[in-house]
């Protein structure tokens, strides 16, 4: 049973000098868990920089820049890149956490038009899906009011959302894009047709490092920090994300965003 604090200091000398230890023991775990945030932000730093360079040698290799490669060596250094920019998201996830952490964030928002926004940043995905073989579709209504955001971040919101649909989706799966305006928000919808999440750990998502089991045996690379990250990024614009699943087939991200202050009305349904 739970009993405050403050009560076990009216009992007894002992039991103050007790809160005294649990207060040191907590400042110390403070401390510890800031000295783990530190180390994380150097390193992921001080790793970024080399990637990005061996990401700019390993292109201009295969431009053709130091001499002509075999269709199998450039197979290669596409496969070399994709490693190299699964390092580099790794990385760029880690900052993320960090900052959030340190509650260092800066998002630099602005009134953006969502129509062109969203209709845009789902062409730039689509390839994504489409490499891998998955029909991807998006419905984008028109006319959608401004909403106050940080346009690069929201984009690595909805990249990684897209990203974890077509990692965890089936062969030949699909994902549908969907966004409209409800009541005063914007809603993005990511549908897909793969593996979904059972009840009992669609609890848990958007938590740190957690990963479903079934996500664990689907795909063995991965740590769980994108959805967690994305979770902070969307809440730090006034937002909300929420998840809809069923084990086997498949996940529906929601994702709210506040319409700006003075934007715009729409139409009924944002169409």
């Amino acid at each position: 049973m739970f009993v405050p604090l403050s009560i076990f200091i009216t009992v007894g000398g002992g039991a103050a000098i007790l809160v005294i230890v649990l207060g040191v023991a907590y400042m110390r775990t403070k401390r510890s868990e800031k000295a783990k945030t530190e180390f994380l932000s150097i390193a992921a730093h001080h790793i970024r920089t080399p990637l990005t360079l061996v990401k700019w040698t390993l292109a201009e290799f295969l431009e053709g820049n130091y001499g002509s490669f075999t269709d199998e060596q450039k197979h290669m250094f596409e496969n070399l890149i994709e490693r190299n920019e699964q390092l580099v998201r790794f990385v760029r996830s880690l900052l993320d956490v960090t900052r959030i952490e340190k509650k260092s964030t800066v998002l630099h928002k602005e009134r953006v038009s969502m129509s062109p926004f969203l209709e845009e940043l789902f062409r730039r995905l689509e390839p994504l899906a489409t490499k891998r073989g998955m029909q991807f579709s998006k419905e984008v209504a028109s006319g959608m009011p401004e909403c106050l955001i940080d346009a690069e971040a929201v984009s690595r919101v909805l990249e990684n959302i897209v990203e974890n649909a077509v990692v965890y989706n089936k062969p030949q799966g699909s994902i549908e894009a969907k966004a409209r305006t409800e009541g005063s928000g914007v809603v993005i919808r990511v549908r897909d047709t793969g593996i979904g999440i059972s009840k009992n750990e669609l609890l848990h998502i958007g938590a740190k490092f957690f990963r479903a089991k079934n996500a664990k045996q689907h795909a063995a690379q991965g740590t769980g920090l994108g959805v967690f990250t994305a979770r902070e990024i969307v809440r730090m614009h006034g937002g909300n994300v929420a998840y809809e699943s069923t084990e086997g087939k498949g996940t529906t991200v929601i994702i709210r965003l506040p319409v700006a202050s003075g934007s715009a009305p729409v139409a009924k349904n944002g169409k």
